[in-house]
């Protein structure tokens, strides 16, 4: 008759081996799991649940009917294998979830029943599985070396889980000597590195106005686990830019637009990705009303419209950069009273000429320039693309309902033609500067149609010298 190996003295010993943990992915301590697993009957194979739905085992053939001597079960506490037959026994954790972390180690406690293992074939073995993959060894304990593992804790080496969204623990044991056989405790999985998606910079919403070129920078960085991060941008406001960047541990990515137009409010999202997840925001980016100075160095530079007795000579001047082509501007034209739109509107043509530093302007004859209130728009027309450049009027401010600048509210130049304007006089801007915003409307006083005018100096902008 075998003589039973009564493992309750090595409670006390058990309790002293357990080390401090940190808190667990998943923890099982078998505590109300007492008398389940498999043991010996009259047909020396049993598999009893009872009820257990965290765990599951199985296998151990030859099992003795006499259920005091062979088992692998939870007994006192701990989960036991002791003479389980001439083959091996399995015992499995149910399905534990890893999404909240991309590194883990599994660990448990170690008792030796008896003799232990006291032949070559007799072993104790853990795996591991991610998601329903192949089983993978992590350690199998033998005769020469469960002394090195007896009343200790056991932790494996880190396990990649960023890519999976489960781990399944196993182990499995073959013991066949009489009063041989190996407890095991406290299995546990726990998180080396919570997954932690990269934290995005606040961004925040942004405000321009129509041809102000708008820039600004996003960072995205992860810190913890060094991860290699995307960082990307959908929905980008059409001409707008933000280059896809992918970089470890930090990514930083430029926003351009050179050229916001038309006015309105725009919506774009902006990513930071890597293996453990994506954070994102969402801003928006207001294109509010015209800008001080129009884009591109073009604006209206000269106006005529009233005059003594009937009126002629009407017409718009442009000015600017010399070399820039006019034939996708147009000049639209709006009534003072009620903001709406003229049906016709006059297509510009040729190029600015050079008169003095690479500026010149030239002059349009447009019988159709009203006496005020009446407002002008320089507009910028090419396939889909319309660009309010300019919204002027005289003798009053307009907000236009209709037509390309809808929306916008002109800006008053201050001064007027009146019904005594002699024809030879016109509005034009005067100062010294290259730009829009350098000059200030004067007159009526002597026309300079075609020409820079009287009184309007260019002087460029300052260019530095960087000298090494």
């Amino acid at each position: 008759m075998k003589t039973k190996f009564r493992p309750g003295i090595l409670i006390l010993l058990f309790a002293l081996a357990v080390q401090t943990k940190a808190e667990p992915l998943w923890l099982e301590t078998f505590t109300d799991q007492e008398g389940k697993g498999l043991y010996g009957n009259t047909d020396g194979i049993r598999t009893n649940m009872c009820g257990v739905t965290e765990w599951t085992v199985s296998g151990a053939d030859g099992l003795s009917s006499d259920s005091t001597l062979n088992w692998w079960m939870v007994t006192n506490g701990m989960f036991q294998g002791q003479d389980v037959g001439t083959t091996e026994a399995l015992w499995q954790s149910r399905h534990i979830d890893v999404t909240t972390s991309s590194v883990v180690r599994i660990s448990m406690d170690f008792i030796k029943l008896s003799k232990g293992f006291n032949v070559a074939s007799e072993q104790f073995q853990i795996f591991y599985r991610l998601n329903i993959g192949s089983p993978v060894n992590l350690l199998t304990i033998d005769k020469d070396n469960q002394d090195t593992y007896n009343g200790s804790t056991w932790t494996s080496a880190p396990i990649s889980t960023a890519y999976t969204t489960g781990i399944t623990v196993q182990t499995k044991i073959n013991v066949d000597g009489m009063n041989d056989g190996w407890a095991f405790d406290n299995v546990a999985v726990e998180s080396v590195n919570p997954k932690q998606p990269p934290t995005l910079s606040s961004i925040g919403n942004k405000t321009t106005s129509i041809g102000n070129p708008l820039t600004f920078s996003v960072l995205a960085t992860d810190l913890i686990n060094n991860d290699t991060i995307t960082l990307y941008a959908s929905n980008l406001p059409p001409g707008a830019a933000f280059p896809t960047v992918s970089n470890p541990t930090t990514a930083a990515g430029t926003f351009t637009w050179l050229n916001p137009a038309p006015q309105g409010v725009y919506t774009t999202t902006f990513y930071a990705v890597d293996i453990d997840g994506t954070n994102m925001e969402e801003i928006t980016i207001s294109v509010t009303g015209l800008p001080k100075d129009p884009p591109g160095s073009i604006w209206i530079n000269e106006i005529h419209y009233d005059n003594v007795s009937s009126d002629k000579n009407e017409g718009i001047e442009i000015a600017g950069r010399a070399g820039t082509a006019l034939n996708n501007f147009y000049i639209y034209r709006y009534e003072g009273n009620d903001g709406t739109v003229e049906s016709s509107s006059l297509n510009l043509a040729g190029c600015i000429d050079n008169e003095c530093l690479h500026y010149g302007a030239v002059w349009f004859n447009y019988a159709g320039v009203e006496n005020g209130p009446d407002g002008i728009a320089l507009v910028y027309q090419s396939g889909t693309e319309t660009n309010v450049y300019q919204f002027l009027s005289y003798e009053g401010t307009i907000t236009a309902v209709d037509g390309p600048a809808a929306g916008l509210t002109s800006t008053d130049v201050g001064v007027a033609e009146t019904s005594s304007t002699s024809t030879n006089f016109t509005l034009n801007l005067t100062g010294t500067g290259y730009r829009y915003s350098d000059f200030r409307w004067s007159g009526p006083s002597n026309e300079s149609r075609g020409r820079l005018n009287d009184g309007q100096f260019i002087r460029r902008a300052a260019t530095t010298i960087m000298i090494f």
